[in-house]
């Protein structure tokens, strides 16, 4: 903690912000990263083909049941969407389910694009620090004897250099976490395309009589 302690204070000020920029781009971290492992986090497969079962025994209220139980994930809300609309037009069955789509897939973005802010952010942070300190540098030269300009000279590379590498490294912890969020996002918006394709095509199947065990 000591060493820790020294080296924000070698940095100056503004070390201090950069931090706060930093804990701020962790913050949505662990919220995306809660939300994605653990909220909408959820065995997609056996969701689905509970419901298929359910459908294929003609038991529209109980898919409509195990949809609304449903905790986790987002997918349920979908394709609850679709069963609701059982026996109704195809058009209605699918406007029906683009709100519910519309309504589900922006809560996965929201606020993972700031991660990507963040670790600019935290890069300018850190040159604005560097230039400060080179400027406090040259300010100091002019008012010291020969024989102290070495130390501070040493004061002021250290101000500066300490900005820079903490404002990258919060960079690229951010743009690394970025990266795997969005991997993250991408596969649990696929999931729901996927669900919502196959819920519209088994409400529609089952409302002409075709569904049945061994359809596809």
């Amino acid at each position: 903690m000591h060493g820790l302690a020294e080296f924000y204070l070698a940095g100056g000020a503004l070390m201090f912000i950069t931090l706060a920029v930093g804990l701020l781009g962790m913050a949505i971290v662990v919220d995306r990263a809660w939300r994605y492992f653990g909220d909408y986090s959820m065995d997609v497969k056996v969701f689905m083909k509970k419901v298929r079962a359910l459908l294929v025994e003609d038991r529209v209220d109980d898919a409509l049941r195990l949809c609304a139980n449903q905790k986790k994930g987002l997918v349920p809300a979908v394709v609850k969407a679709a069963v609701e609309r059982y026996g109704c037009d195809e058009a209605l069955v699918k406007q029906n389910v683009e709100a519910a789509y519309l309504s589900v897939v922006p809560k996965i973005a929201v606020r993972l694009g700031y991660l990507s802010l963040i670790a600019n952010v935290a890069v300018l942070m850190g040159l604005v620090g560097t230039v400060w300190g080179m400027i406090s540098m040259f300010k100091g030269l002019g008012n010291v004897d020969a024989a102290t300009k070495q130390t501070v000279m040493a004061q002021g590379i250290s101000h500066a250099l300490h900005n820079t590498f903490q404002g990258l490294f919060i960079a690229v912890i951010c743009m690394m976490f970025h990266s795997w969020l969005a991997a993250k996002a991408a596969l649990l918006i696929e999931e729901i395309d996927h669900a919502s394709s196959e819920a519209l095509d088994w409400v529609n199947l089952k409302a002409f009589g075709k569904l049945h065990e061994n359809a596809k």
